[in-house]
């Protein structure tokens, strides 16, 4: 090949890059605003959860496609301060988007209660980070389950189902180092 066509197919190749560079930066806009969609979406829920008086950890049994759930093996209700001290460790939890992960196999779920109404429920996965509000019905959320609010969480689960811990693939992250 010439000189002059390996620079014509040089210039021919930038300028195709180039093209695609505002479409990149168009993509991650959109993402970005998506981002911010859920996270708002999401708040009330999430950082905001408001008070409550009683909690239910759930034990996950069958799952079917993307985490959805089939069945729950074990419940434990726990209410008064121990619920408000869960509700605490919920809402001190790093939630963003950008955590979550394209898996959902959620060993556990929680529901938080007022006055004997349900104000969310959740199916929680810390393989990949993600938490699918159940009720109401909303979108998933990211959080931080390696840090140090999202391992902690996970220990209010594992001491609540002690079995399923000990088999469970969440060991390393109850074990590895805090972030």
């Amino acid at each position: 090949m010439t000189k002059r066509k390996l620079t014509v197919i040089g210039l021919a190749l930038a300028g195709f890059l180039c093209a695609l560079v505002p479409t990149s930066a168009q993509d991650e806009r959109s993402l970005q605003r998506l981002r911010r969609e859920i996270n708002t979406k999401t708040l009330p829920f999430t950082n905001r959860l408001p008070a409550v008086d009683r909690v239910e950890l759930a034990l996950i049994g069958d799952q079917g496609e993307m985490g959805s759930i089939k069945s729950i093996a074990a419940v434990k209700t726990v209410e008064g301060a121990q619920a408000r001290s869960i509700a605490s460790l919920w809402r001190s939890q790093t939630f963003d988007h950008q955590y979550s992960a394209g898996c959902h196999e959620p060993p556990y779920a929680i529901k938080f209660f007022s006055e004997g109404k349900v104000v969310l429920y959740a199916s929680i996965c810390w393989a990949c980070s993600n938490i699918v509000i159940l009720a109401p019905k909303l979108a998933g959320q990211g959080f931080d389950s390696k840090g140090r609010a999202g391992k902690a969480l996970l220990r209010v689960f594992s001491e609540a189902f002690p079995r399923s811990a000990q088999r469970s693939s969440l060991l390393p992250h109850l074990t590895s180092g805090d972030r």
